[in-house]
């Protein structure tokens, strides 16, 4: 704006010079022209003086500081009317032409008719706004049991346009598939053996893994990064023999059955395990070098081949399982065609085990599904259209795939994260400290709900909180107040994020926090 002021004072000056030099028209028309267009210039150019000044790192820190006096630290009206209303969305994103390349070829005022459904999603109240995010906003929500997480996922999942993939070990997540069925094809994959007599999907991780690279990513998926140094040590000799025998697999029409005999091969039986994998490999590109590493593993002392077997037996644990392996240990014919959820915005539910033993096979599912989308996003320009949402519910309990990896640049493609698990330490536990940390930065909006009672986690939400300030009274003996001081003091405090009731959440990342009451599925929904 200043820019475009101080042209149109300098066009005013070369306009009244021209009427009045070549006497255009009146005289007092010209100088009244060249009045005005030297004062436009001379406010454009000294807004250009004292903008430095005015929106300088000091100003800017004193305007924070009066806002927090104002408002308490939390998000005021101005702040949602900006960042999260309907408002915001629809002028940030052009009516969604940003997020929605389809939407491009309509007309402006066809654009901002479009429904906000389409390219943005609520998430929940606070008193009487409606706090929505736009269609690339990945989203963590972080609560104990019995918070009402997995209710607002499921109106999520419900209301989504495109396609969903969504994770839980409970059945209650197959309550949307009636209407999801409306939208597109429906498919179960239930390892956990928890949908009884209903069909289910089959799909298997050897899918793809004739191909040495795609092989050696499934390993990295269904073996997750572990946190010690000496467990990135053990993990990596496991990634490397893993992606040998699903290698070894594929090449010889076997199962992962076949590839978990082979790791768990001990004493009289490795010469047989050995001949097997050769002849599996005689048509491998990568023949020579791959029997060599068998060879060297199989041959290396029993101390160390016991860690790495035990490090790579739990990608493996799940083909012990009869209902797992009628699911997950097919041949890769009997697979279903993951485009059915990209291309048709089909509905795929993965149910998992609470104890996570089927979550290698989930695990590798799910960063299929995502590397797929990213590929198909890539061939369509960058983005999917309409966004492919992955509603990964108790993730730590159903995936091993590198979702913090992943969520880096998924909103950007179109692939929008919606994850839920009870705590920081669920995600360390799978993925480490460094992944919890990059999963929480990733993610544009956390929500802490009810149930947060480790310390550590308190005392981090507090201070993401921010400080406000809090008039404190000195009170004398007689009663009356004998003085006021203000203190700062934590925007939530440790006992308010811990006394958080059912369905609320306070959202970090939208702004200055705010206290939500995330939706719920209506009677005629459920």
């Amino acid at each position: 704006m200043r820019r475009k002021i101080t042209i149109a004072g300098m066009l005013g000056i070369v306009l009244g010079i021209m009427v009045l030099v070549k006497d255009l028209a009146s005289r007092e028309f010209g100088a009244f022209i060249l009045l005005v267009g030297i004062l436009a210039f001379l406010g454009g150019v000294s807004s250009f003086l004292f903008a430095g000044d005015r929106r300088g790192t000091r100003r800017h820190i004193a305007r924070l500081d009066k806002k927090s006096r104002r408002s308490g630290g939390t998000a005021t009206i101005i702040d949602h009317h900006r960042q999260t209303s309907a408002f915001a969305m629809k002028w940030r994103y052009q009516g969604g032409a940003v997020l929605r390349p389809a939407l491009r070829e309509l007309g402006v005022i066809a654009r901002w008719r479009t429904p906000l459904e389409t390219y943005a999603t609520k998430l929940g109240h606070s008193g009487l706004r409606r706090i929505w995010i736009s269609a690339e906003d990945c989203v963590i929500r972080i609560a104990g049991t019995r918070a009402g997480k997995s209710q607002a996922m499921r109106v999520r999942i419900r209301n989504h346009i495109g396609g969903v993939v969504a994770t839980s070990t409970r059945v209650d997540i197959i309550a949307t598939r009636g209407h999801r069925t409306t939208i597109g094809p429906t498919h179960a994959y239930d390892p956990a053996g928890l949908l009884k007599g209903d069909a289910k999907a089959r799909w298997s991780p050897l899918v793809g893994c004739q191909d040495p690279g795609i092989a050696a990513i499934r390993a990295y998926d269904m073996i997750p990064e572990d946190g010690s140094e000496e467990g990135k040590r053990w993990s990596i000799q496991a990634r490397r023999l893993l992606r040998i025998l699903m290698h070894a697999a594929a090449m010889g029409n076997r199962r992962m059955f076949d590839a978990a005999i082979w790791l768990a091969a001990d004493g009289p039986a490795i010469p047989g395990a050995f001949e097997e994998i050769r002849e599996a490999l005689k048509d491998s590109p990568v023949r020579d070098e791959m029997l060599h590493s068998v060879k060297q593993f199989y041959q290396t002392a029993d101390r160390t081949r016991s860690g790495i077997v035990v490090a790579a037996q739990p990608a493996l644990a799940w083909a012990e399982i009869p209902e797992a392996r009628a699911i997950g240990d097919c041949t890769v014919e009997e697979s279903m065609d993951l485009y059915d959820i990209i291309d048709r915005r089909g509905t795929l539910y993965i149910l998992g085990k609470k104890d996570g033993t089927t979550a290698p096979l989930t695990g590798a599912l799910i960063g299929e599904i995502i590397r797929m989308a990213e590929i198909e996003a890539e061939q369509r320009g960058g983005r999917l259209d309409p966004s492919l949402l992955m509603s990964l519910d108790e993730v730590t309990k159903v995936c091993t795939a590198p979702v913090p990896e992943l969520s880096a640049d998924a909103g950007g493609r179109g692939i929008v994260l919606d994850i839920a698990t009870q705590s920081i330490a669920a995600i360390k536990e799978t993925w480490g400290d460094n992944g919890a940390s990059m999963l929480i930065t990733n993610c544009n909006a956390v929500l802490v709900g009810k149930g947060c009672k480790d310390p550590d986690d308190l005392q981090r939400w507090e201070d993401l909180s921010g400080k406000r300030w809090e008039n404190q009274e000195t009170v004398g003996k007689d009663g009356e107040t004998k003085s006021i001081t203000r203190n700062r003091v934590p925007v939530f405090s440790q006992s308010d994020i811990a006394q958080l009731r059912y369905r609320r959440v306070i959202a970090f990342g939208l702004g200055p926090p705010i206290l939500i009451k995330t939706p719920r599925p209506k009677r005629r929904h459920r």
